[in-house]
């Protein structure tokens, strides 16, 4: 039966173009910016069509393989009898090249998947990933492993137990009702935020049913008014609390999220229109690409309460995007939005430069390629500061298709010059090795950081992280701190339950902040992440607000509007009004705060 399915891939395979150039000589067509230097560091047969890329807390880089892209809807053979593959690139001997490949799973039950996420666990946790099951053992210090994989219907979710790189069993439903099956327009590009919530995206196919794991928290289905086309979203760690970020995008591939809370992603416009987009997101917002019709803009800009993009970038297929904050490069990238577009074949670092209450972006291509094949689908950050690319390798790209099945590159990033891939060793045992792993440039590692706090008492956490934050640790460490120690987890104790030592132990968290960068816009971001805890802030926020009011620093104020959005009318009113004062009647990013502050509910917008 094995001969028989790969006589049946490899006939099925023939009918396709064969690659442009091998490996070694695509290489050499690659233009990295100056200062930078690009490595290959795997190639076919290693892997195949990658749509999504991780890096591990050990520098290991996970695929998610569509070999069957787009097959079962459009009448076209399945390639791939077997099923799609998660595959694991490992390199052994830390020469910035993958000596093996393993193959995580591979079963039908993978279709075409576009998202892959890797959540190490330090201690095991003490909650699984699927409500009710036994979560993962710590395995004497190698950390048991939950995979999360995008693939509409479903999000998907593997356990390896003993972090031996072989999934423990088939995949269990995370969670469902995501339209978009055997389509790119689904569910699709999942990561782990600093607050150590799950994010993820969805084109404009929709959700129908869609809930948490604690089905406390309502039932999605997408509509004409409050859930339009392609939403952002985000939950706990273990599928509960489930919440609706922004709504109204076409086909937003993936978010990323800063330390600092913030979210951004790209978009792609409707065929051929040219309007393809980087949108900072504002939660609560509506982004403007339906209801569709005739005599309107692209994105229905010159509509009330619409949320106007950053920046236009044209023609274009966007995919990967993440955020660039390790030091391997020179100081200006840090900080810097990553970003994938097949189309034009770039990855390109934006710089963010604050425009009122919004941003202007600056672009620089830091990867090109003369072979008209490159098809950049993700980019990730390892955690020695350096930067993998997913090449697709294709002569095309969208449009319901694919041209060549049989090749997928990873390329590596570094400075020019740089020798090796020496990955930094991760020690939970010491307060210095948490704030390490809290302050690693990839998500992975930081995660491992997160799980280990979010098994503490919110006590526990204050007392173990508040003296790690010394005058020589970076506002970075600070804010990931914050986050840590306002992680949910229900179960083990919870900070409006802990009496005044917690609450007081997190006001001296956000002052160690300030102490560092007056940053309001993050302060109530933080504050807006946990309502269910407001009360434990109730003076500190007031503190800020009537701090905010006086300074009118418009990132601040624009992060207290949306927090508003939640607020009762009879605490919204005084507040709101002195925050319109501030308004200078032409920033579009002010007035869309001011606009969300108030809801959607017209009982609520008449009061």
């Amino acid at each position: 039966m094995r001969f028989l399915s790969s006589l049946a891939l490899t006939l099925a395979l023939s009918l396709f173009a064969k690659a442009q150039l091998p490996p070694e000589k695509a290489l050499a067509t690659m233009k990295p910016a100056a200062g930078f230097q690009v490595e290959l560091f795997a190639a076919e047969p290693m892997l195949f069509n990658p749509t999504s890329i991780d890096v591990d807390h050990k520098g290991r880089v996970w695929v998610a393989e569509a070999v069957n892209y787009r097959r079962k809807n459009f009448g076209r053979p399945i390639l791939r009898p077997e099923g799609d593959r998660i595959v694991v690139l490992v390199d052994e001997k830390g020469t910035g090249k993958a000596t093996k490949a393993v193959t995580f799973y591979q079963g039908k039950e993978l279709y075409g998947p576009l998202g892959v996420c890797v959540a190490p666990m330090a201690s095991g946790g003490r909650k699984s990933a699927v409500p009710g099951e036994k979560p993962p053992a710590d395995a004497g210090g190698s950390p048991g492993l939950r995979v999360f994989v995008c693939q509409s219907p479903d999000i998907l979710v593997f356990e390896d137990a003993d972090g031996d790189l072989k999934a423990d069993g088939p995949p269990k439903k995370f969670l469902t009702g995501f339209g978009g099956f055997d389509h790119d327009h689904g569910v699709h590009g999942i990561n782990i935020g600093p607050d150590g919530k799950l994010y993820f995206t969805v084109g404009d196919a929709g959700v129908n049913g869609l809930q948490g794991t604690d089905k406390k928290g309502p039932v999605f289905k997408s509509n004409t008014t409050t859930i339009q086309k392609g939403t952002v979203w985000r939950c706990d760690i273990d599928g509960s609390h489930l919440e609706l970020i922004a709504h109204n995008f076409r086909n937003n591939y993936e978010c990323c999220v800063d330390s600092f809370g913030e979210i951004w992603l790209s978009d792609n416009d409707d065929d051929g229109n040219q309007q393809t987009r980087i949108c900072f997101v504002m939660p609560g917002g509506n982004y403007g690409y339906g209801p569709r019709g005739d005599g309107k803009s692209h994105w229905h800009e010159e509509d009330p309460g619409i949320v106007h993009k950053t920046l236009r970038t044209g023609f274009g297929s966007p995919t990967g995007i993440t955020f660039y904050e390790g030091s391997l490069f020179p100081k200006k990238y840090s900080g810097s939005l990553l970003h994938c577009d097949a189309g034009p074949r770039e990855v390109r670092a934006f710089f963010r430069k604050p425009k009122g209450a919004g941003y202007e972006l600056d672009k620089e291509v830091i990867l090109t390629s003369t072979d008209n094949w490159f098809r950049p689908s993700d980019v990730c950050v390892a955690p020695d500061g350096s930067i993998f690319v997913a090449d697709w390798y294709d002569k095309g790209v969208g449009g319901h298709g694919m041209n060549d099945p049989q090749d997928g590159r990873i390329y590596r990033l570094t400075p020019k010059g740089h020798k090796g891939y020496k990955v930094p060793e991760v020690k939970l045992d010491t307060k210095e090795g948490l704030i390490a792993a809290l302050g690693s440039p990839c998500q992975a590692t930081r995660a491992i950081a997160l799980n280990w706090i979010r098994s503490l008492t919110p006590i526990e956490r204050v007392r173990f992280l508040l003296p790690a934050l010394s005058i020589k640790s970076s506002v970075i460490e600070a804010v990931r701190a914050n986050w840590a120690v306002n992680q949910r987890n229900d179960g083990v104790g919870d900070s409006n339950t802990e009496g005044n030592e917690a609450s007081e132990g997190g006001r001296k968290l956000m002052d160690a902040v300030l102490s560092k960068r007056q940053d309001f816009a993050f302060l109530f971001r933080w504050i807006a992440s946990r309502p269910d805890l407001a009360n434990l802030f109730a003076g500190k926020t007031r503190e800020l607000t009537f701090a905010l009011l006086k300074d009118g620093d418009a990132g601040g104020l624009r992060e207290l509007l949306l927090a508003m959005r939640t607020y009762t009318p009879k605490e919204f009113t005084d507040i709101f009004y002195g925050c319109a004062s501030h308004y200078d009647g032409k920033d579009i990013s002010y007035r869309a705060a001011l606009n969300i502050a108030c809801g959607t509910e017209p009982k609520r917008r008449e009061e």
